[in-house]
């Protein structure tokens, strides 16, 4: 069983970024994603809060959330998310010493969360096409549990050529997930390729602020292809 379905106990999984710009706000959008079927949220400073406070913000907010659905975990800080995850097909030597260092401070922290490490994403190192399969099988193999990458720009989806590409290269066990330009109106186009999906801009109404309705058509679409598939092998049975 690969991290994700150890960690989520299902293959598509549907992440909601809370660009936090003060305490409050923060809160209640961490509310909105959660009441309205997001897997998780990922917290990402847009104000004056510190990261001290943006991690205090996740654990008390996202608790807060789930106790209102009667479902709480004993950890909750569970992921960590990169832009730039020092992959480099061309420089292997450079990336190897990246990530050693890396599951050094994993471990010396016993930290058991996910990583997402982005390669191939908007506003970083440019990855060729043809070297997009190599440069994710490089990822997985040093040490990046969710391969993440995007499209070019914000609000802007990857092109399905580019997924197909990662996906056949990590092979169907070593989940992949896009951070941008998704949303309720093209999510299908990724659903067969992807496993996570990262998702902010196309759920606001305003920064920082999560449209309920959206969240929710997310989450279904998302999440409407395990009940189509459970429906189908009933059928079958």
């Amino acid at each position: 069983m690969n991290a994700l379905l150890q960690r989520f106990s299902r293959p598509k999984v549907f992440l909601v970024v809370v660009h936090c710009l003060e305490a409050r706000q923060a809160q209640e959008a961490v509310h909105v994603a959660m009441t309205n079927g997001a897997d998780g949220v990922f917290l990402i400073s847009h104000g004056d809060l510190s990261s001290d406070h943006v991690v205090q913000l996740a654990d008390g907010a996202v608790r807060a959330a789930l106790e209102s659905l009667g479902a709480i975990g004993s950890s909750l800080v569970h992921g960590l998310w990169c832009d730039d995850a020092v992959v480099r097909d061309h420089d292997r030597l450079h990336t190897l010493l990246h990530a050693s260092e890396f599951r050094r401070l994993r471990q010396d922290f016993a930290w058991d969360g996910l990583y997402f490490g982005g390669i191939a994403f908007k506003g970083g190192r440019g990855v060729p096409h043809e070297a997009l399969g190599a440069t994710a099988r490089l990822a997985r193999d040093s040490g990046v549990d969710i391969v993440t990458t995007s499209g070019p720009r914000t609000g802007a989806p990857p092109t399905r050529a580019k997924i197909a590409a990662m996906r056949e290269a990590l092979g169907p066990d070593a989940p992949l997930a896009i951070a941008s330009g998704v949303g309720p109106e093209n999510v299908a186009l990724f659903l067969d390729l992807t496993d996570v999906f990262i998702i902010a801009s196309s759920l606001e109404t305003a920064h920082g602020i999560l449209d309920a309705s959206r969240v929710r058509a997310t989450a279904d679409a998302i999440h409407g292809i395990e009940s189509r598939a459970r429906g189908s092998a009933t059928a079958r049975a």
